[in-house]
């Protein structure tokens, strides 16, 4: 399984967050921008974790394998961002996931 390249598309994905990162501002309403983020600008990295989920869904993974998004998560954690922002993060790729890939589960 390319978990290890799941868990690299997650923090640099991650890292490509839209307008920088302010912590004391996110909200849970956040994962809008981050989702017009990556069906925008941050596109091609979109279509890169797009690529990496079909050839995990080809492998029998699932996006929503128990424990999977939280051990995909944890390097966003250890990078400082917080859960409010990583749920955020989160819900923006999924969306824009389904939107620009659908098929993946």
């Amino acid at each position: 399984m390319r978990v290890s390249l799941l868990l690299l598309a997650t923090v640099l994905l991650g890292g490509f967050a839209p307008q920088g990162r302010a912590a004391s501002t996110a909200t849970s309403s956040d994962w809008q921008r981050y989702r017009d983020f990556y069906l925008g600008v941050g596109r091609p990295h979109l279509l890169s974790f797009c690529a990496i989920w079909r050839d995990a869904n080809a492998q029998g993974h699932s996006l929503w394998e128990p424990g999977l998004l939280r051990r995909l998560n944890a390097p966003l954690a250890r990078e400082g961002f917080t859960e409010v922002e990583i749920d955020a993060i989160t819900a923006g790729q999924v969306v824009a996931m389904s939107q620009a890939c659908p098929g993946i589960r």
